[in-house]
């Protein structure tokens, strides 16, 4: 077992330029200056795994993110969501970096941890900003899912966790404030722009994640345990690159 202290640190560099490989470096203010006649949508949490009137939120989830793809464009209404959720950093398009064949998709949190133990670097959570089309309504909205990517010891932002949904990009809004607490499996709650989504008024500001077996299976490789609410490095001995 390991102290708090021990789990991955988070880097206080938030931001970078659009490309494969990005450099963190602190923005300037005229990086976040709105366009004109640009609007600044409200953020409204959702997406917590609880239960309400018997409809389970997670399943919620994942009819909504079939419908997501990574915005073609960072600025106007995209910039303006992102700086509703962090206004002190800018959005930046990552690519997928396959470092290790055990990290799995959906365990970012997990594959960073691992992968900063072995190879040095530190984390950066944030956020992954999707566009969400709805034909019914004839319009988008934009969501945020809460995330982390790897910085490696050189600055780079990389982002080392699978994806399922065949994004060559994702979008990616660091936000190192908000990170990913695994003595107790506490994340952020995802956010979108639409108050009018009913699922919206439900969430609240974080949640605990349940693991689930695959998650379990693939800690277990990589020398974590599942224990006592949390998620600890079971022996340093079982890391290997």
């Amino acid at each position: 077992m390991i102290s708090n202290s021990a789990q991955p640190n988070q880097t206080q560099h938030t931001s970078g330029q659009n490309g494969e490989k990005v450099r963190v470096s602190l923005p300037k203010a005229a990086d976040f200056e709105r366009t004109e006649g640009e609007q600044s949508s409200p953020v409204v949490l959702f997406f917590s795994p609880q239960k309400r009137n018997g409809i389970m939120i997670s399943n919620l989830q994942v009819q909504v993110k079939s419908a997501s793809t990574t915005p073609k464009k960072s600025n106007g209404s995209c910039g303006a969501f992102c700086r509703t959720i962090n206004p002190y950093a800018k959005q930046v398009y990552l690519p997928f970096t396959s470092v290790d064949e055990r990290y799995i998709h959906g365990n970012c949190f997990t594959n960073v941890w691992h992968c900063i133990l072995n190879r040095g670097g530190v984390s950066v959570c944030g956020w992954i900003i999707w566009e969400v089309r709805n034909p019914k309504l004839m319009g988008y909205r934009f969501d945020a899912e809460h995330h982390s990517i790897w910085q490696n010891p050189e600055g780079d932002l990389v982002d080392i966790t699978p994806r399922v949904d065949g994004e060559r990009l994702i979008l990616f809004l660091p936000d190192p404030q908000r990170s990913f607490d695994f003595s107790t499996l506490t994340a952020f709650s995802n956010r979108t722009d639409s108050p009018e989504i009913p699922y919206a008024q439900w969430a609240t500001e974080t949640h605990r994640i349940a693991p689930s077996r695959e998650s379990r299976f693939q800690a277990e490789r990589l020398g974590f345990e599942y224990k006592n609410g949390g998620m600890w490095l079971k022996d340093s001995s079982n890391l290997s690159q």
